[in-house]
Protein backbone atom coordinates (compact mmCIF):
# COMPACT_ATOMS: atom_id res chain seq x y z
CA UNK A 1 0.00 0.00 0.00
CA UNK A 2 2.88 2.22 0.84
CA UNK A 3 4.32 1.68 -2.19
CA UNK A 4 1.14 2.61 -4.31
CA UNK A 5 1.03 5.91 -2.10
CA UNK A 6 4.90 6.39 -3.17
CA UNK A 7 4.09 6.13 -6.47
CA UNK A 8 1.01 8.01 -7.27
CA UNK A 9 2.72 10.98 -5.52
CA UNK A 10 6.16 10.45 -7.52
CA UNK A 11 4.08 10.61 -11.02
CA UNK A 12 2.18 13.22 -9.93
CA UNK A 13 5.61 15.47 -9.08
CA UNK A 14 7.53 14.46 -12.58
CA UNK A 15 4.51 15.54 -13.92
CA UNK A 16 4.75 18.97 -12.42
CA UNK A 17 8.13 19.23 -12.75
CA UNK A 18 9.07 17.37 -15.88
CA UNK A 19 5.93 17.76 -17.81
CA UNK A 20 6.04 14.61 -19.18
CA UNK A 21 4.38 13.41 -22.13
CA UNK A 22 3.25 10.28 -23.15
CA UNK A 23 2.10 9.19 -26.65
CA UNK A 24 1.49 6.08 -28.02
CA UNK A 25 -0.47 3.15 -26.52
CA UNK A 26 1.03 -0.35 -24.97
CA UNK A 27 -1.16 -3.51 -25.47
CA UNK A 28 -0.78 -6.98 -23.98
CA UNK A 29 -0.41 -10.01 -26.49
CA UNK A 30 -2.49 -12.40 -26.18
CA UNK A 31 0.38 -14.95 -24.92
CA UNK A 32 1.43 -12.60 -22.45
CA UNK A 33 4.95 -12.98 -23.44
CA UNK A 34 6.07 -9.02 -23.73
CA UNK A 35 9.64 -7.78 -24.22
CA UNK A 36 9.69 -3.65 -23.96
CA UNK A 37 12.93 -2.40 -25.38
CA UNK A 38 14.09 1.12 -24.42
CA UNK A 39 16.79 3.61 -25.20
CA UNK A 40 19.04 4.82 -21.97
CA UNK A 41 19.12 8.62 -21.15
CA UNK A 42 19.92 8.70 -17.52
CA UNK A 43 19.71 7.29 -13.97
CA UNK A 44 15.72 8.23 -13.78
CA UNK A 45 14.89 6.23 -16.98
CA UNK A 46 13.45 2.83 -14.98
CA UNK A 47 11.59 4.98 -12.53
CA UNK A 48 9.86 6.95 -15.20
CA UNK A 49 8.78 3.91 -16.93
CA UNK A 50 8.02 2.26 -13.49
CA UNK A 51 5.73 4.70 -12.82
CA UNK A 52 4.27 5.92 -16.53
CA UNK A 53 3.99 2.24 -18.23
CA UNK A 54 0.25 1.09 -18.23
CA UNK A 55 2.12 -2.50 -17.38
CA UNK A 56 4.17 -3.51 -14.14
CA UNK A 57 7.12 -4.98 -15.92
CA UNK A 58 10.01 -6.72 -14.58
CA UNK A 59 13.40 -4.85 -14.88
CA UNK A 60 16.61 -6.32 -16.33
CA UNK A 61 19.14 -4.18 -14.67
CA UNK A 62 22.88 -3.63 -14.92
CA UNK A 63 25.05 -5.23 -11.78
CA UNK A 64 26.99 -2.28 -11.93
CA UNK A 65 24.19 0.34 -11.87
CA UNK A 66 22.87 -1.52 -9.19
CA UNK A 67 25.72 -0.62 -6.90
CA UNK A 68 25.26 2.60 -7.30
CA UNK A 69 24.25 4.44 -3.82
CA UNK A 70 21.88 7.03 -5.11
CA UNK A 71 19.87 4.31 -7.78
CA UNK A 72 18.86 1.73 -4.41
CA UNK A 73 15.62 3.67 -4.13
CA UNK A 74 14.71 3.08 -7.50
CA UNK A 75 14.95 -0.56 -6.84
CA UNK A 76 12.86 -0.70 -4.14
CA UNK A 77 9.63 0.94 -6.08
CA UNK A 78 10.44 -1.59 -9.29
CA UNK A 79 10.00 -4.90 -9.90
CA UNK A 80 13.44 -6.25 -11.19
CA UNK A 81 16.11 -8.68 -12.11
CA UNK A 82 20.08 -8.38 -11.47
CA UNK A 83 22.40 -9.63 -14.55
CA UNK A 84 25.75 -8.95 -15.59
CA UNK A 85 25.75 -8.04 -19.08
CA UNK A 86 29.26 -9.87 -19.71
CA UNK A 87 27.77 -13.29 -18.42
CA UNK A 88 26.37 -15.26 -21.68
CA UNK A 89 24.16 -17.10 -19.42
CA UNK A 90 22.51 -14.29 -17.79
CA UNK A 91 20.02 -14.04 -20.66
CA UNK A 92 18.22 -17.16 -20.13
CA UNK A 93 16.22 -15.63 -16.68
CA UNK A 94 15.10 -12.87 -19.24
CA UNK A 95 14.29 -15.97 -21.35
CA UNK A 96 12.35 -17.81 -18.38
CA UNK A 97 10.14 -14.75 -17.26
CA UNK A 98 9.02 -14.31 -20.70
CA UNK A 99 8.23 -18.27 -20.96
CA UNK A 100 6.61 -17.58 -17.67
CA UNK A 101 4.22 -14.85 -19.30
CA UNK A 102 5.84 -11.58 -17.29
CA UNK A 103 6.29 -9.05 -19.22
CA UNK A 104 10.05 -7.67 -18.66
CA UNK A 105 11.65 -4.45 -19.74
CA UNK A 106 15.48 -4.06 -20.81
CA UNK A 107 17.64 -1.36 -22.29
CA UNK A 108 19.33 -3.31 -24.76
CA UNK A 109 21.93 -1.01 -24.50
CA UNK A 110 23.08 -2.50 -20.94
CA UNK A 111 24.33 1.03 -19.81
CA UNK A 112 23.32 5.13 -19.89
CA UNK A 113 24.50 6.52 -22.96
CA UNK A 114 27.59 9.05 -22.85
CA UNK A 115 26.95 10.31 -26.43
CA UNK A 116 23.73 11.06 -25.99
CA UNK A 117 22.88 8.92 -29.24
CA UNK A 118 22.28 5.02 -29.41
CA UNK A 119 25.71 3.54 -28.15
CA UNK A 120 26.51 -0.87 -28.41
CA UNK A 121 23.31 -2.52 -28.55
CA UNK A 122 23.63 -6.05 -27.30
CA UNK A 123 22.21 -9.33 -28.89
CA UNK A 124 20.95 -11.16 -25.64
CA UNK A 125 17.98 -9.33 -25.53
CA UNK A 126 17.35 -9.67 -29.28
CA UNK A 127 18.10 -13.70 -28.65
CA UNK A 128 15.41 -13.62 -26.15
CA UNK A 129 13.09 -11.96 -27.56
CA UNK A 130 13.44 -14.56 -31.25
CA UNK A 131 13.88 -17.57 -28.54
CA UNK A 132 10.52 -16.99 -26.66
CA UNK A 133 8.10 -15.50 -29.59
CA UNK A 134 7.97 -12.47 -27.75
CA UNK A 135 5.85 -9.60 -28.84
CA UNK A 136 8.60 -6.50 -28.67
CA UNK A 137 7.19 -3.17 -27.76
CA UNK A 138 9.88 -0.02 -28.75
CA UNK A 139 9.49 3.02 -26.28
CA UNK A 140 11.73 5.72 -26.67
CA UNK A 141 12.79 8.06 -24.18
CA UNK A 142 13.95 11.77 -24.79
CA UNK A 143 14.66 14.96 -22.76
CA UNK A 144 16.89 13.64 -19.92
CA UNK A 145 20.24 13.38 -21.93
CA UNK A 146 19.75 17.14 -21.03
CA UNK A 147 19.57 16.82 -17.27
CA UNK A 148 22.13 16.14 -14.57
CA UNK A 149 20.47 12.73 -13.76
CA UNK A 150 22.79 11.83 -17.07
CA UNK A 151 25.85 11.12 -18.25
CA UNK A 152 26.45 13.42 -21.29
CA UNK A 153 27.32 16.63 -18.66
CA UNK A 154 30.46 17.06 -20.92
CA UNK A 155 28.10 17.25 -24.23
CA UNK A 156 24.98 18.77 -23.71
CA UNK A 157 23.90 21.75 -21.92
CA UNK A 158 22.16 20.98 -18.70
CA UNK A 159 19.06 21.60 -17.00
CA UNK A 160 16.64 20.62 -13.63
CA UNK A 161 13.83 19.95 -15.11
CA UNK A 162 13.66 19.21 -18.70
CA UNK A 163 10.35 18.06 -20.48
CA UNK A 164 10.30 14.93 -21.17
CA UNK A 165 8.43 12.41 -24.18
CA UNK A 166 7.71 9.14 -23.88
CA UNK A 167 7.15 7.26 -26.74
CA UNK A 168 5.22 3.77 -27.08
CA UNK A 169 5.05 2.69 -30.85
CA UNK A 170 3.74 -0.23 -32.55
CA UNK A 171 4.55 -4.01 -31.85
CA UNK A 172 6.77 -5.72 -33.59
CA UNK A 173 8.70 -9.47 -33.40
CA UNK A 174 11.57 -11.06 -34.51
CA UNK A 175 12.58 -14.25 -35.54
CA UNK A 176 15.91 -16.20 -35.63
CA UNK A 177 16.89 -16.30 -38.96
CA UNK A 178 18.25 -20.01 -40.41
CA UNK A 179 22.04 -20.19 -40.51
CA UNK A 180 24.64 -22.99 -40.05
CA UNK A 181 25.89 -21.29 -37.23
CA UNK A 182 24.21 -20.45 -33.88
CA UNK A 183 26.47 -17.53 -32.93
CA UNK A 184 25.65 -16.03 -36.63
CA UNK A 185 22.13 -16.41 -36.07
CA UNK A 186 22.51 -14.50 -32.56
CA UNK A 187 24.80 -12.06 -34.49
CA UNK A 188 22.12 -11.68 -36.77
CA UNK A 189 19.51 -11.05 -34.34
CA UNK A 190 21.29 -8.26 -32.65
CA UNK A 191 21.55 -6.60 -35.95
CA UNK A 192 17.71 -6.68 -36.78
CA UNK A 193 17.04 -5.46 -32.89
CA UNK A 194 20.09 -2.48 -33.44
CA UNK A 195 17.76 -1.28 -36.46
CA UNK A 196 14.34 -1.98 -34.61
CA UNK A 197 15.93 0.81 -32.11
CA UNK A 198 17.41 3.22 -34.41
CA UNK A 199 13.84 3.26 -36.42
CA UNK A 200 12.57 3.58 -32.94
CA UNK A 201 14.51 6.74 -32.49
CA UNK A 202 13.70 8.19 -35.59
CA UNK A 203 10.26 7.65 -35.30
CA UNK A 204 10.10 9.00 -32.11
CA UNK A 205 10.41 13.08 -33.17
CA UNK A 206 7.72 15.10 -33.62
CA UNK A 207 6.26 16.32 -36.79
CA UNK A 208 8.15 20.03 -37.01
CA UNK A 209 8.78 22.72 -39.47
CA UNK A 210 12.14 23.71 -40.03
CA UNK A 211 12.22 27.12 -38.29
CA UNK A 212 10.13 25.43 -35.28
CA UNK A 213 12.88 23.10 -35.46
CA UNK A 214 15.31 26.19 -34.79
CA UNK A 215 13.68 27.48 -31.90
CA UNK A 216 13.86 24.22 -30.03
CA UNK A 217 17.37 23.89 -30.70
CA UNK A 218 17.68 27.46 -29.51
CA UNK A 219 15.81 26.71 -26.57
CA UNK A 220 17.79 24.37 -25.81
CA UNK A 221 21.08 25.31 -26.15
CA UNK A 222 20.70 28.85 -25.20
CA UNK A 223 21.46 32.35 -27.67
CA UNK A 224 24.90 33.02 -26.49
CA UNK A 225 26.52 29.42 -27.90
CA UNK A 226 28.42 29.91 -30.54
CA UNK A 227 27.54 27.63 -33.68
CA UNK A 228 28.08 29.02 -37.04
CA UNK A 229 31.46 30.51 -38.53
CA UNK A 230 32.93 31.51 -42.03
CA UNK A 231 35.14 33.04 -43.97
CA UNK A 232 34.25 36.44 -42.09
CA UNK A 233 36.11 35.12 -39.57
CA UNK A 234 33.25 35.74 -37.25
CA UNK A 235 31.73 33.37 -34.73
CA UNK A 236 28.10 33.63 -34.85
CA UNK A 237 25.88 32.34 -31.89
CA UNK A 238 22.02 31.34 -31.88
CA UNK A 239 21.29 34.65 -31.00
CA UNK A 240 22.63 36.34 -33.97
CA UNK A 241 21.70 34.05 -36.01
CA UNK A 242 18.25 34.37 -35.05
CA UNK A 243 18.34 37.94 -34.99
CA UNK A 244 19.17 37.62 -39.12
CA UNK A 245 16.74 35.20 -39.89
CA UNK A 246 14.00 37.47 -38.59
CA UNK A 247 15.16 40.29 -40.08
CA UNK A 248 16.17 38.76 -43.71
CA UNK A 249 12.62 36.60 -43.71
CA UNK A 250 10.92 40.22 -42.93
CA UNK A 251 12.68 41.65 -45.54
CA UNK A 252 12.19 39.06 -47.92
CA UNK A 253 8.21 38.92 -47.30
CA UNK A 254 8.12 42.47 -48.60
CA UNK A 255 9.12 41.67 -52.04
CA UNK A 256 7.54 38.67 -52.76
CA UNK A 257 4.08 36.38 -52.79
CA UNK A 258 3.09 33.76 -49.69
CA UNK A 259 4.14 30.13 -51.52
CA UNK A 260 5.95 32.15 -54.02
CA UNK A 261 9.46 30.30 -55.30
CA UNK A 262 12.06 32.62 -54.81
CA UNK A 263 15.71 32.01 -56.54
CA UNK A 264 18.60 32.12 -53.99
CA UNK A 265 22.16 32.63 -55.49
CA UNK A 266 24.55 32.54 -52.79
CA UNK A 267 27.61 31.06 -50.99
CA UNK A 268 28.23 29.14 -47.89
CA UNK A 269 28.24 31.70 -45.70
CA UNK A 270 25.93 32.22 -42.09
CA UNK A 271 23.06 35.00 -43.82
CA UNK A 272 22.66 32.39 -46.56
CA UNK A 273 21.67 29.77 -43.45
CA UNK A 274 19.40 32.84 -41.87
CA UNK A 275 17.88 34.07 -45.12
CA UNK A 276 17.13 30.20 -46.45
CA UNK A 277 15.47 29.63 -42.43
CA UNK A 278 13.87 33.14 -42.63
CA UNK A 279 11.94 32.37 -46.05
CA UNK A 280 10.68 29.41 -44.90
CA UNK A 281 9.59 31.32 -41.58
CA UNK A 282 7.46 33.33 -43.81
CA UNK A 283 6.14 30.94 -46.21
CA UNK A 284 8.05 31.49 -49.06
CA UNK A 285 10.18 28.90 -50.85
CA UNK A 286 13.66 28.86 -51.63
CA UNK A 287 15.01 27.60 -54.79
CA UNK A 288 18.93 26.99 -54.59
CA UNK A 289 20.14 27.95 -58.00
CA UNK A 290 23.81 26.30 -59.14
CA UNK A 291 25.38 29.08 -59.62
CA UNK A 292 28.27 26.65 -61.82
CA UNK A 293 25.33 25.40 -64.09
CA UNK A 294 25.82 28.76 -66.67
CA UNK A 295 23.11 31.08 -67.83
CA UNK A 296 21.05 28.01 -69.69
CA UNK A 297 21.04 25.81 -66.42
CA UNK A 298 20.09 29.04 -64.28
CA UNK A 299 17.36 30.05 -67.19
CA UNK A 300 16.04 26.39 -67.86
CA UNK A 301 15.95 26.11 -63.35
CA UNK A 302 13.85 29.98 -63.30
CA UNK A 303 11.92 28.86 -66.15
CA UNK A 304 10.80 25.33 -64.34
CA UNK A 305 10.23 26.40 -60.95
CA UNK A 306 8.38 29.95 -62.30
CA UNK A 307 10.94 32.10 -60.21
CA UNK A 308 10.40 35.69 -60.67
CA UNK A 309 12.99 37.18 -58.25
CA UNK A 310 16.40 36.37 -57.29
CA UNK A 311 18.44 36.84 -54.15
CA UNK A 312 21.60 37.35 -55.01
CA UNK A 313 24.77 39.45 -53.34
CA UNK A 314 26.81 42.26 -55.60
CA UNK A 315 29.82 40.88 -53.43
CA UNK A 316 29.28 37.80 -54.37
CA UNK A 317 28.85 38.14 -58.08
CA UNK A 318 31.81 40.05 -58.25
CA UNK A 319 34.32 37.43 -56.57
CA UNK A 320 32.26 34.64 -58.64
CA UNK A 321 32.67 36.39 -62.06
CA UNK A 322 29.02 35.78 -62.75
CA UNK A 323 27.73 39.30 -63.63
CA UNK A 324 27.50 38.71 -67.30
CA UNK A 325 25.98 35.63 -66.84
CA UNK A 326 23.06 37.04 -64.34
CA UNK A 327 22.44 39.84 -67.01
CA UNK A 328 22.03 37.28 -69.69
CA UNK A 329 19.17 35.71 -67.64
CA UNK A 330 14.91 36.73 -68.94
CA UNK A 331 12.17 37.19 -67.28
CA UNK A 332 13.54 37.57 -63.55
CA UNK A 333 14.57 40.54 -61.19
CA UNK A 334 17.41 40.37 -58.85
CA UNK A 335 17.54 41.75 -55.72
CA UNK A 336 20.84 42.17 -54.19
CA UNK A 337 21.23 42.23 -50.05
CA UNK A 338 23.39 45.55 -50.05
CA UNK A 339 20.05 46.86 -51.72
CA UNK A 340 17.07 45.43 -49.80
CA UNK A 341 18.91 46.00 -46.01
CA UNK A 342 18.19 49.39 -46.58
CA UNK A 343 14.52 49.01 -46.73
CA UNK A 344 14.94 47.93 -42.94
CA UNK A 345 13.05 50.65 -41.78
CA UNK A 346 12.67 52.33 -37.63
CA UNK A 347 9.63 50.78 -37.32
CA UNK A 348 11.07 47.06 -38.62
CA UNK A 349 13.94 47.63 -36.00
CA UNK A 350 11.38 48.37 -33.66
CA UNK A 351 9.51 45.11 -34.69
CA UNK A 352 12.48 43.29 -34.78
CA UNK A 353 13.86 44.55 -31.02
CA UNK A 354 10.00 44.41 -29.07
CA UNK A 355 8.33 41.83 -30.61
CA UNK A 356 9.89 39.53 -32.60
CA UNK A 357 13.09 38.62 -30.60
CA UNK A 358 11.42 38.27 -27.08
CA UNK A 359 8.59 35.94 -28.65
CA UNK A 360 9.69 34.46 -31.85
CA UNK A 361 7.42 31.91 -31.30
CA UNK A 362 5.03 34.09 -32.22
CA UNK A 363 6.20 35.41 -35.21
CA UNK A 364 7.78 32.09 -36.42
CA UNK A 365 4.66 30.43 -36.00
CA UNK A 366 4.16 26.69 -36.87
CA UNK A 367 3.11 25.76 -40.24
CA UNK A 368 2.69 22.73 -42.20
CA UNK A 369 5.66 20.34 -41.94
CA UNK A 370 4.45 18.67 -45.34
CA UNK A 371 4.70 22.24 -46.75
CA UNK A 372 7.38 23.14 -49.71
CA UNK A 373 10.51 23.82 -48.10
CA UNK A 374 13.00 24.22 -50.78
CA UNK A 375 13.23 23.52 -53.92
CA UNK A 376 16.57 22.06 -55.21
CA UNK A 377 17.94 20.83 -58.90
CA UNK A 378 19.35 17.84 -59.83
CA UNK A 379 22.46 17.24 -61.48
CA UNK A 380 21.70 17.10 -65.10
CA UNK A 381 22.83 13.73 -65.37
CA UNK A 382 19.43 12.29 -67.21
CA UNK A 383 19.23 15.40 -69.42
CA UNK A 384 18.31 19.04 -68.26
CA UNK A 385 18.36 19.86 -64.75
CA UNK A 386 14.94 18.57 -63.06
CA UNK A 387 13.27 20.43 -59.84
CA UNK A 388 13.03 18.78 -56.82
CA UNK A 389 10.50 20.09 -53.93
CA UNK A 390 10.97 19.08 -50.49
CA UNK A 391 8.48 19.39 -47.78
CA UNK A 392 10.24 20.79 -44.06
CA UNK A 393 8.88 16.64 -42.87
CA UNK A 394 11.52 15.50 -45.58
CA UNK A 395 14.44 17.65 -44.47
CA UNK A 396 14.15 16.73 -41.05
CA UNK A 397 13.72 12.97 -41.57
CA UNK A 398 16.58 12.96 -43.07
CA UNK A 399 18.63 14.68 -40.22
CA UNK A 400 16.87 12.45 -37.63
CA UNK A 401 17.78 9.33 -39.90
CA UNK A 402 21.45 10.31 -40.22
CA UNK A 403 21.47 11.29 -36.87
CA UNK A 404 20.00 7.89 -35.35
CA UNK A 405 23.21 6.04 -37.36
CA UNK A 406 25.73 8.78 -36.48
CA UNK A 407 26.84 10.00 -32.96
CA UNK A 408 26.97 13.53 -34.11
CA UNK A 409 27.10 15.88 -30.89
CA UNK A 410 27.83 19.78 -29.77
CA UNK A 411 31.57 19.03 -29.60
CA UNK A 412 31.98 17.80 -33.17
CA UNK A 413 33.05 20.53 -35.69
CA UNK A 414 31.65 19.75 -39.44
CA UNK A 415 33.93 21.89 -42.02
CA UNK A 416 31.01 22.33 -45.49
CA UNK A 417 32.30 23.08 -48.55
CA UNK A 418 29.74 21.45 -50.10
CA UNK A 419 27.74 24.13 -52.03
CA UNK A 420 24.23 24.46 -50.56
CA UNK A 421 22.42 24.34 -53.89
CA UNK A 422 23.32 21.00 -54.21
CA UNK A 423 21.21 18.47 -51.54
CA UNK A 424 23.70 17.04 -49.77
CA UNK A 425 25.54 20.29 -48.68
CA UNK A 426 22.50 21.97 -47.59
CA UNK A 427 21.01 18.75 -45.24
CA UNK A 428 24.06 17.11 -44.32
CA UNK A 429 26.39 20.24 -44.49
CA UNK A 430 24.65 22.86 -43.55
CA UNK A 431 20.85 22.34 -41.74
CA UNK A 432 21.71 18.95 -39.62
CA UNK A 433 24.65 20.94 -37.78
CA UNK A 434 22.65 24.18 -37.68
CA UNK A 435 19.62 22.07 -36.20
CA UNK A 436 21.08 20.30 -33.72
CA UNK A 437 24.08 22.33 -31.94
CA UNK A 438 26.40 21.31 -33.96
CA UNK A 439 29.42 23.34 -34.83
CA UNK A 440 29.75 24.40 -38.23
CA UNK A 441 32.62 25.93 -40.43
CA UNK A 442 31.42 27.00 -44.06
CA UNK A 443 33.76 27.36 -46.69
CA UNK A 444 33.05 28.83 -50.19
CA UNK A 445 34.49 26.41 -52.81
CA UNK A 446 35.32 22.57 -52.19
CA UNK A 447 37.84 23.23 -55.21
CA UNK A 448 40.58 24.79 -52.80
CA UNK A 449 42.59 21.73 -52.43
CA UNK A 450 45.44 23.00 -50.61
CA UNK A 451 42.69 25.50 -48.23
CA UNK A 452 40.67 23.08 -46.67
CA UNK A 453 42.99 20.31 -45.19
CA UNK A 454 44.78 23.47 -43.54
CA UNK A 455 41.28 24.35 -42.62
CA UNK A 456 40.49 21.39 -41.06
CA UNK A 457 43.52 21.40 -38.64
CA UNK A 458 43.44 25.17 -37.93
CA UNK A 459 39.42 24.84 -37.03
CA UNK A 460 40.19 21.44 -34.90
CA UNK A 461 37.42 20.10 -37.72
CA UNK A 462 35.69 16.47 -36.39
CA UNK A 463 33.68 16.14 -39.48
CA UNK A 464 34.12 16.69 -43.21
CA UNK A 465 32.13 16.03 -45.93
CA UNK A 466 33.12 15.66 -49.91
CA UNK A 467 32.80 13.66 -53.39
CA UNK A 468 35.28 11.27 -54.22
CA UNK A 469 37.54 13.61 -56.14
CA UNK A 470 37.72 15.74 -53.46
CA UNK A 471 38.81 13.70 -50.90
CA UNK A 472 41.12 12.12 -53.22
CA UNK A 473 42.61 15.77 -54.14
CA UNK A 474 42.64 16.55 -50.43
CA UNK A 475 44.37 13.64 -49.69
CA UNK A 476 46.98 14.82 -52.45
CA UNK A 477 47.87 17.93 -50.57
CA UNK A 478 47.47 17.32 -46.97
CA UNK A 479 49.56 16.72 -44.48
CA UNK A 480 49.50 13.64 -42.53
CA UNK A 481 48.64 15.40 -39.49
CA UNK A 482 46.36 17.47 -40.76
CA UNK A 483 43.77 15.46 -39.92
CA UNK A 484 44.08 14.34 -36.95
CA UNK A 485 40.95 14.99 -35.51
CA UNK A 486 38.54 13.87 -37.84
CA UNK A 487 36.26 11.38 -36.45
CA UNK A 488 34.12 11.11 -39.65
CA UNK A 489 34.73 11.71 -43.64
CA UNK A 490 31.23 11.22 -45.29
CA UNK A 491 31.75 10.83 -49.27
CA UNK A 492 28.42 11.51 -50.92
CA UNK A 493 27.64 12.32 -54.85
CA UNK A 494 29.64 10.31 -56.57
CA UNK A 495 31.06 6.55 -56.41
CA UNK A 496 33.93 6.38 -53.80
CA UNK A 497 37.06 5.14 -55.36
CA UNK A 498 39.04 2.06 -54.10
CA UNK A 499 41.78 4.15 -54.54
CA UNK A 500 40.85 7.42 -52.54
CA UNK A 501 39.48 5.02 -49.54
CA UNK A 502 42.88 3.54 -49.24
CA UNK A 503 44.87 6.58 -49.31
CA UNK A 504 42.97 8.08 -46.40
CA UNK A 505 43.23 4.95 -44.74
CA UNK A 506 46.85 4.46 -45.10
CA UNK A 507 48.15 8.41 -45.01
CA UNK A 508 45.84 9.38 -42.37
CA UNK A 509 44.33 6.80 -40.55
CA UNK A 510 40.39 7.98 -41.39
CA UNK A 511 38.06 5.00 -42.47
CA UNK A 512 35.63 7.41 -45.22
CA UNK A 513 32.49 6.43 -44.58
CA UNK A 514 30.12 6.36 -48.14
CA UNK A 515 27.10 7.79 -48.54
CA UNK A 516 24.30 7.14 -51.04
CA UNK A 517 21.09 8.69 -52.27
CA UNK A 518 19.27 11.61 -54.53
CA UNK A 519 18.14 14.90 -53.96
CA UNK A 520 14.97 13.13 -54.04
CA UNK A 521 15.51 11.92 -50.85
CA UNK A 522 16.85 14.70 -49.08
CA UNK A 523 19.71 13.43 -50.03
CA UNK A 524 20.89 10.69 -47.70
CA UNK A 525 19.01 7.29 -48.64
CA UNK A 526 21.66 5.36 -46.72
CA UNK A 527 25.12 6.15 -45.19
Amino acid sequence: MLRLILKIVLKTLFRILFRVRVTGKLVLPANNRLLIIANHQSFLDGLLFGLFLPVDPVFVVNTEIARTGSFRPVLALIDHLLVDPANPLAIKKVVRLLEQGRPVMIFPEGRITTTGGLMKIYDGPAFAAAKTGATIIPISIDGLAGSWFSRTQDIYPHTLFPTIRITIQPPTQLSLPETDSAKERRKLAGEALRRIMQNMIFNAHPKQTLHGQLLETIQRYGRKRRVVEDMQQTEYSYGQLLKMTLALGRLIAKFSEPQENVGVLLPNVASTLCLFIGMNAWGRVPAMLNYTAGTEGMQSACHTTRIKTIITSREFINKAGLAQQLAALRDVRLLYLEDIRARFNLLDKLWLILLALPLPRLIMSASDPEAAAVVLFTSGSEGKPKGVVLSHRALLANINQIRSVIDFSPQDKILNAMPVFHSFGLTAGALLPLLTGTRLFLYPSPLHYRIIPELVYDQACTVLYGTSTFLGNYAKHAHPYDFHRLRYVIAGAEKLSDAVRSVWSEKFGVRILEGYGATETAPVLAV
